[in-house]
């Protein structure tokens, strides 16, 4: 999906080198590690159009836990607190996606992040991860995608 980028162009895949780098000023990981929290900051920016009941911006992954990032990312965000979420009880050996569904799922059935589910309004999502792409050699692999997600969700929820 994605090819290129700051850790290509240095050939170095430690985004920490990059953060000693910034904080010692040796240039170019310097101004790399930069651009890429301006870009980070740039991206969130844009999702709070259309997240306006935000209230802070929670961050989670790997990277998340560089404290050089999170304070430069705060320095660019300055109208909301910028956090790490720390990784759930007992789950040091799995990935943060994984703990995000499981924090997802343990909400819509009534548990602990309940109250974050319901304000991210997950019970009124519809549709695939697919019905926003428009591009014409996509044509075939949209219909795929949706046939089998109506073949294969008890009861799929299209938007209209």
């Amino acid at each position: 999906m994605f090819h290129g980028g700051i850790f290509y162009y240095a050939n170095d895949y430690d985004l920490n080198e990059y953060a000693k780098a910034y904080e010692q000023g040796i240039e170019p990981l310097a101004s790399l590690f930069k651009s890429f929290v301006e870009d980070v900051a740039k991206d969130i920016v844009r999702m709070l159009i259309s997240t306006p009941k935000a209230e802070a911006v929670l961050l989670t992954g790997r990277h998340s836990r560089n404290k050089t990032l999170v304070s430069l990312l705060q320095e660019f965000i300055r109208d909301y607190e910028v956090k790490p979420v720390e990784l759930l009880p007992g789950a040091s050996f799995s990935k943060e996606a994984a703990q995000g569904y499981a924090a997802i799922g343990e909400g819509l059935t009534g548990g602990a992040f309940q109250e974050l589910v319901k304000h991210m309004e997950i019970e009124n999502a519809c549709g695939t991860v697919v019905d926003y792409l428009i591009h014409e050699r996509l044509k075939e692999f949209k219909q795929r995608v949706i046939k089998s997600y109506m073949e294969t969700v008890k009861t799929p929820k299209m938007c209209k």
